[in-house]
């Protein structure tokens, strides 16, 4: 998930300078995610540029006291097999704090390599995929030794990601 600058960087940062209040107009929130059933040999994708796909109810809390981040969203999209049946895919990610790897990612404003990231490899992934209208359950499963990095303005992701639940 990320916010895409559909006019460029260098534009939408001048757009933010000096037209703040046009500043939402010039980011997107983008998304690619596809998720392979490997038993069935079915691909699906829940990209934000597939028309029928949609991501609701990103949330993205950290618990300071338990030193707990956690990630989790629901993405929708139509079925390969069935256009007019939908599915679902439900990620629910936690990681500890701290047990990442500090690397270092792009600054625009350095024009180097400066900033700092947390990416870490040990979260936990709870995931579930199903078909919206009958409720089968595809599959539910959980992984340890996730790769997880949250950066970045996530409240302006959450915000546009906020559709009610299914």
């Amino acid at each position: 998930m990320a916010s895409i600058p559909v006019l460029g960087p260098d534009v939408s940062e001048w757009v933010s300078a000096h037209l703040p209040i046009f500043s939402s107009l010039t980011n997107v929130p983008g998304l690619l995610l596809l998720y392979y059933h490997a038993s069935t040999k079915t691909l699906y994708n829940f990209s934000s540029y597939v028309f029928s796909a949609k991501l609701e109810n990103l949330k993205v809390t950290m618990d300071i006291e338990r030193r707990l981040q956690t990630v989790s969203f629901t993405a929708v999209t139509r079925d390969p097999h069935n256009s007019k049946e939908t599915v679902a895919l439900q990620v629910h990610m936690t990681r500890e704090i701290g047990t990442g790897v500090p690397l270092r990612a792009p600054s625009r404003a350095q024009r180097r390599m400066a900033t700092a990231v947390e990416e870490t490899i040990v979260a936990e992934t709870k995931m579930k995929l199903w078909r919206v209208g009958s409720g089968e359950i595809l599959m539910e499963d959980e992984g340890h030794g996730s790769g997880l990095e949250v950066v970045g303005d996530i409240g302006w992701l959450e915000r546009r990601f906020l559709v009610s639940s299914l």
